[in-house]
């Protein structure tokens, strides 16, 4: 008989019907999870569908509850490995092409890998002080420090600054996330991404270029803003229509030490992190399906 997972949940009478309580919930603890004599990885071959799977290590397509419940998905429409031509699709429909999250940041990563080689001494110590805790001592063999190398930790950071411009007219309205770029004169641009957008304030993150005008001062003869996707426009008549304050989430010294990551990059990373999956090992699995039967009732 096959092992399917909802054979298990109680009935209840819902709206004068017989159904499933589908509200119940079990889940493998971290203890078993973390176990590695209990699983096995295994690399999903492209276009190979979880029942598939199930039928490889179980001998029966059903039992893809417990690939499921083993590696926490909960989505497997999302959740499951895409193949290249699955994951376009899914991009496009998600972002509505596929250049488009190319050129959209997600999040800042540190760099480190980017910059395998080691500094000396001398150049640590001209270092300004913000910047030190990017590196770590390299040591000889009489435990004396040689040279100092990057530290190989992924920290993250949200953002690397952030914008608002508050204007004394009404502005027009901007899409969320969308790429606007900023021109305050011929020799001085950037771009960011919309936060938000109210009447007459517009807040940007995700700052590429210059982020703050030239001496300070923005010139209005000069200065605009042009949504990429809504096509707004913004410029000003007087100096004194816009104020403007910048947020730096890292100092613009620390900027080098962070490369954003785009958001088809998140995406393509998420997808491939998909591709590997824990199998738990057969000669477990009736005791596993016989306590989730337990739980579930």
């Amino acid at each position: 008989m096959s092992d399917q997972y909802f054979q298990r949940f109680p009935k209840i009478t819902y709206s004068n019907s017989t159904a499933i309580d589908i509200t119940r919930r079990a889940a493998i603890s971290n203890n078993t999870l973390s176990n590695p004599y209990l699983f096995s990885p295994v690399t999903i071959d492209r276009g190979q569908r979880s029942d598939q799977l199930a039928r490889q290590y179980y001998g029966d397509p059903y039992q893809e509850w417990l690939i499921f419940l083993t590696n926490n998905i909960i989505d497997p429409y999302s959740s499951w490995y895409m193949n290249p031509n699955e994951f376009s699709d899914y991009i496009i429909q998600k972002y509505g092409s596929l250049t488009l999250p190319q050129q959209k940041v997600k999040y800042y990563q540190n760099n480190w890998a980017l910059y395998p080689g080691a500094i000396d001494l001398a150049t640590y110590l001209s270092l300004d002080i913000s910047l030190l805790k990017y590196y770590q001592p390299l040591l000889d063999g009489y435990g004396n420090i040689y040279a100092y190398n990057r530290v190989q930790e992924d920290w993250l950071i949200n953002t690397n600054h952030l914008v608002s411009y508050t204007f004394s007219n009404t502005i027009p309205q901007f899409i969320d996330n969308e790429i606007v770029n900023v021109i305050f004169d011929a020799n001085s641009s950037g771009n960011g991404q919309v936060v938000s957008c109210t009447n007459n304030i517009l807040n940007i993150q995700h700052v590429i270029g210059y982020y703050i005008p030239p001496n300070n001062q923005i010139n209005a003869a000069s200065f605009s803003i042009t949504g990429t996707e809504s096509n707004s426009f913004i410029s000003v008549s007087n100096n004194d229509d816009i104020i403007y304050n910048a947020y730096d989430t890292i100092s613009a010294e620390e900027d080098v030490y962070y490369s954003p990551i785009t958001e088809y990059a998140y995406e393509y990373q998420k997808n491939e992190d998909n591709k590997i999956l824990q199998i738990m090992q057969s000669s477990y699995v009736p005791q596993v399906s016989k306590s989730l039967s337990k739980i579930i009732n």
